[in-house]
C-alpha cells in the first residue's frame, strides 16, 4: 500500500495537473468534490481511499477534464460529487477500457451511464453507483465479472438481472460502504426482492432466487372481502359459493363433502363474515 495523501487544487488547474501525469505509467487517480468530509487522518478515511493519493477539488467542475481521457491505462478511477453527467460516464466507458474498479459516488448519471459502463467496461469487478438517483436498472451490468457493485440510494427496483451474479455466491447485503464483496443496495425501492428479504440476509435473498430458478416468478394478486349479514343470512353459504363453485351443495345449505377444486397458485385472498349468530 502507497502513502495516503490528500491535495487540494483548483478545478483551473486540475487539466494541467492530468497533464503532467505520466499517461503510461498511472494506473490510480481520484478525484473529490469540495463537500467530501474527509479527516486530516488519513487512518479515518474509507479502506478504498487508504494508500492513495487523493485530489480535492476547492471548486465545481462544470464537465470532466478531456485531459483525464489521456490515461489509458488507468486501473483505479475513483470521482466523487463532482456533478458528472451521462456524457462524462460515457467518455470514461469509451477511454479508459482497462478500468477494473470504477467509482461514481454521487454524482448525476443515470441508466444511459449504466447501459455505457455494461458495455465497454467489460473488466470491471468493483463499480461504486451509490447516491446516483436517475439509476433505475442494473440490467447492462449482468455479464460483468462484479464482485462488489454498490447501488444504495439509486432507483433500482429489481435485481433480477443479476440473479447468476448472486445465485454464484455474491451476497446481497442492505449496506451503503464497503465490507467486502457484495451488492450493496440500502435505500434502494427494491420490489424483486422487497426490502423484507433483503433485509434478512443474504441467504434469504440466496434463497428467494433459488426458489425462483426452480420454479419460477409468479406474479401474487390479492383482495381482502368482508362480507357483513345477520346470524343465518347465508354468509358462509355465499363464501362457499364464491370460492369453492365446484363443491355442491344440500337443502339447507350444507355442502357435500366432496374435494374441493385447488386455488390458483398465483392468487390468494382474506375473507372475513361479521354478524351476528
Amino acid at each position: 500500500m502507497g502513502e495516503s495523501r490528500l491535495q487540494p487544487i483548483a478545478p483551473d488547474e486540475l487539466p494541467d495537473l492530468l497533464t503532467q501525469l505520466d499517461a503510461g505509467r498511472t494506473t490510480d487517480l481520484a478525484l473529490l468534490g469540495p463537500e467530501i468530509p474527509l479527516s486530516t487522518s488519513p487512518e479515518d478515511w474509507p479502506e478504498e481511499l487508504q494508500g492513495r493519493v487523493l485530489y480535492q477539488l476547492t471548486g465545481h467542475l462544470f464537465r470532466l477534464p478531456r485531459e483525464l481521457l489521456r490515461l489509458d491505462r488507468l486501473q483505479i478511477l475513483t470521482l466523487w460529487s463532482l456533478g458528472l453527467q451521462d456524457a462524462d460516464a460515457a467518455a470514461i466507458a469509451q477511454h479508459l477500457g482497462q478500468l477494473t474498479s470504477l467509482n461514481l459516488h454521487n454524482n448525476q448519471v443515470g441508466d444511459e451511464a449504466v447501459a455505457d459502463i455494461g458495455q465497454q467496461l467489460t473488466g470491471l469487478v468493483r463499480l461504486d453507483l451509490r447516491g446516483n438517483e436517475r439509476i433505475t436498472t442494473v440490467a447492462p451490468l449482468a455479464q460483468l465479472p462484479l464482485s462488489t457493485l454498490n447501488i444504495a440510494e439509486t432507483g433500482v427496483v429489481d435485481l433480477s438481472p443479476l440473479k447468476s451474479l448472486i445465485l454464484a455466491g455474491l451476497p446481497v447485503k442492505s449496506d451503503r460502504w464497503w465490507e467486502g464483496p457484495g451488492i450493496y443496495v440500502e435505500d434502494c425501492p427494491l420490489t424483486h426482492p422487497s426490502p423484507e428479504i433483503v433485509q434478512q440476509g443474504p441467504e434469504t435473498v440466496l434463497n428467494y432466487f433459488r426458489e425462483i430458478e426452480a420454479q419460477g416468478l409468479d406474479r401474487l394478486f390479492e383482495a381482502k372481502l368482508l362480507i357483513v349479514g345477520k346470524g343465518g343470512s347465508g354468509k358462509t353459504s355465499l363464501l362457499r359459493r364464491l370460492f369453492l363453485p365446484s363443491r355442491g351443495f344440500r337443502s339447507g345449505g350444507e355442502p357435500q363433502r366432496d374435494r374441493p377444486a385447488p386455488s390458483p397458485k398465483s392468487s390468494r385472498r382474506s375473507v372475513r363474515t361479521a354478524g351476528r349468530g
